[in-house]
């Protein structure tokens, strides 16, 4: 669904976890890439480096939680200096659905603090990462699955609609799962691509979590393909389970090379 939309319909996602309920700001998210500085009138290069980007997230505000092993305190209390998996799900409207528009990014945490304001308040900025890894300087694309439960693969043709048919462009994805239910086995976390949205749906090679054990849960993970891949217009999720599990909780977003 195209339109306006609100920061009260956003959901956040981070290294596996639902950030979701303890959200009430998330300040910015987008990509920016330096500017050429001191320049003159006579140089040959001006404006915008090529290079790149540098990314920001926050800062990231939400309610204060000290529950073990879930709580926004425990989770973040020491984590400066951390690299963080975040995903921000835009909700148009209404609470975000598959295809809605999505941010993806490797964050590195750079402070925590409590804030007194009508109640105590985490407050969590991110560094400007430049990130040297990543192969690729989109990270806006859509989510294919939003965070909740799944029992099994998946055959149904709701999907995400990039808008422009198939290219050689390659793309990554970003998974956040929350939980793998079953007390044993492995859950692997994929997508399948097709032309028509409607048939011939086939795994997209390489674009997968790879099996993951019960125990890792919550985690997240980012997965980039080569960037000579072709990528399909419609995308849909995935989900293979073995050795006794019987679900995942999981939030899954692609964001498809650019086609310039």
């Amino acid at each position: 669904m195209a339109g306006r939309t609100l920061e009260i319909y956003e959901h956040v996602y981070m290294d596996g976890y639902d950030m979701t309920g303890y959200a009430r700001s998330s300040g910015e998210q987008g990509v920016e890439y330096p500017e050429h500085d001191l320049t003159t009138f006579a140089d040959s290069q001006q404006g915008m480096l090529v290079g790149k980007p540098t990314l920001t997230f926050g800062p990231f505000n939400g309610v204060f939680d000290n529950t073990a092993t879930s709580g926004l305190h425990v989770l973040a209390a020491a984590a400066q200096g951390t690299r963080r998996n975040i995903m921000v799900a835009y909700g148009i409207r209404t609470t975000p659905a598959i295809g809605d528009e999505a941010f993806c990014a490797p964050m590195l945490q750079s402070s925590y603090k409590s804030v007194l304001s009508g109640g105590t308040l985490v407050n969590m900025t991110f560094g400007a990462d430049v990130n040297s890894a990543m192969l690729y300087d989109e990270f806006f694309g859509k989510m294919l699955h939003i965070l909740g439960a799944e029992t099994g693969a998946n055959t149904a043709n709701t999907n995400a609609d990039f808008g422009a048919a198939s290219v050689t462009k390659g793309g990554w994805l970003m998974y956040q799962i929350n939980a793998i239910t079953g007390g044993a086995g492995t859950a692997a976390v994929s997508v399948d691509h097709s032309t028509t949205g409607t048939s011939g749906w086939a795994a997209l090679a390489g674009a997968t979590s790879g099996a993951l054990a019960y125990s890792a849960a919550p985690t997240s993970g980012i997965v980039q393909l080569a960037t000579n891949v072709d990528v399909n217009r419609y995308l849909r999720w995935q989900l293979a389970l073995a050795g006794g599990a019987t679900g995942a909780t999981f939030a899954l977003a692609f964001m498809r090379g650019r086609v310039q």
